[in-house]
């Protein structure tokens, strides 16, 4: 997580494969769902380092630009379809001030059809709580680390992120 390289190594990317979409997934520490960001905040703030030790104190990302860029694509509809055919999401109006903001802008700012989806850090914990299987110091059972999918069948947690991948870019590029 590097303020200063992420958006580097994101604007090579764009350069060497000329995406028709750019996806981007981060995980958030906060919250219980996925979240469809819908705004970029031009601006840079934190109170801890990135790993590059680096702490910006409320830093603009561009001079002269708007204060947020909003992703292109129908973000109500993504919702819709997510909730209806993988798991339930939401969608967020911003994504942060750290490092998942700052590439979320460059790449908004590059004018690409782009979309954040941050992932809660303890999405596995949620799954359970929501399906009433949460035991004792927090650990749970293997076999209840499992979502059902509707119409499709049960997955790991661990390979939502693969699956809301695939969803979302087969749904936005048809």
């Amino acid at each position: 997580m590097s303020f200063k390289r992420a958006p580097i190594v994101l604007r090579e990317a764009i350069a060497t494969y000329s995406p028709d979409l750019v996806l981007m997934l981060g995980q958030c520490s906060a919250g219980e769902n996925i979240r469809l960001e819908r705004f970029a905040i031009n601006m840079m703030d934190s109170s801890k380092a990135d790993n590059d030790g680096y702490i910006p104190n409320e830093e603009t990302i561009y001079n002269l630009q708007p204060l947020a860029l909003q992703t292109p694509l129908p973000i109500k509809e993504l919702e819709r379809f997510c909730t209806d055919n993988v798991q339930p999401v939401q969608v967020s109006n911003s994504a942060g001030l750290y490092v998942c903001n700052r590439v979320y802008y460059e790449a908004l700012y590059l004018q690409q059809r782009a979309i954040f989806v941050h992932i809660p850090k303890n999405i596995e914990e949620t799954i359970a709580q929501r399906k009433g299987n949460k035991q004792e110091g927090g650990t749970l059972p293997r076999e209840h680390m499992m979502v059902q999918r509707k119409r499709k069948g049960i997955y790991s947690p661990n390979s939502l992120t693969k699956i809301l991948s695939e969803v979302l870019a087969s749904h936005i590029c048809k």
